[in-house]
């Protein structure tokens, strides 16, 4: 079978059921990197599970990305329509829900949302996730079941996201990045700096605490603060309210804008 020229997986739409047959075929499929992932993971459990529902001899190159079939033609056209079910259909989130994936995309356990939401969102259905980092939009990979149930977890974090600003005193020193880099990752939210806000976004109880945990912070500092000039305002920072993903820089359990770091 080396020498078979691999195939794409196609959609199980674009496939008819073929007739009968008991010939001996062959088939190299080349498939998707994160296909190749999800049939190896957990000890190659979704392999060893297409191998028995299909009767089909399969064999996983993951150096190649291929994957090598043999059998009658029926069991052939069963390993492709459940590869095809592995293909990754496309989900827009929203800012909140795009913002919270990315903040914990590195981590790779968490018993509830708050923990890691991604790794949480994966464990609970089954279902692998790949978070686009140019666009506010993820990948599911998994079958019917655990996309839907996916789906209905997304769902969820929408509802449980939210969003709150607070004012930075006039007479109170400009933000310190790294400050709000650590408050950041304390709380586990997202940190926005605006003209003369930063906004919080997150999970609602995690949002209240860093909430009142930054205007504490900007009391203290308003109370220690010595204006050397009596016209000070705080420096120009691009409004984080710009809706393009890409001006967000998100650090592991962390996220801030990029203005922050400059």
């Amino acid at each position: 079978m080396a020498g078979e020229t691999p195939t794409r997986a196609g959609h199980s739409s674009a496939r008819r059921a073929p007739a009968a047959s008991c010939a001996e075929h062959a088939l190299a499929i080349a498939l998707d990197p994160a296909v190749v992932h999800i049939l190896h993971r957990r000890g190659g459990r979704r392999l060893h599970a297409l191998r028995s529902s299909s009767r089909a001899s399969v064999q996983l190159d993951r150096g190649s990305g291929v994957l090598y079939v043999s059998g009658s033609e029926e069991t052939l056209y069963e390993v492709q329509r459940q590869l095809s079910s592995l293909q990754g259909p496309r989900r827009k989130v929203s800012e909140l829900v795009w913002n919270e994936l990315m903040r914990t995309r590195t981590r790779m356990v968490a018993s509830q949302p708050h923990e890691g939401f991604l790794a949480w969102l994966q464990r609970m259905t089954g279902c692998h996730v790949h978070v686009e980092r140019d666009r506010r939009e993820v990948r599911l990979f998994g079958t019917d079941s655990e996309v839907e149930a996916a789906d209905e977890l997304l769902q969820k974090m929408a509802q449980a996201c939210c969003r709150e600003r607070v004012e930075v005193p006039v007479d109170a020193p400009p933000p310190d990045a790294m400050e709000l880099h650590m408050l950041a990752q304390h709380c586990g939210v997202t940190l926005c700096v605006g003209v003369g806000y930063v906004e919080v976004m997150g999970l609602q109880a995690p949002v209240v605490l860093a909430k009142d945990e930054l205007q504490q912070h900007f009391e203290e500092l308003r109370a220690c603060y010595v204006d050397p000039l009596p016209d000070f305002t705080l420096p120009y920072v691009e409004d984080c309210t710009a809706s393009d993903p890409a001006n967000f820089v998100h650090a592991p359990m962390a996220c801030t804008r990029a203005v922050l770091g400059h």
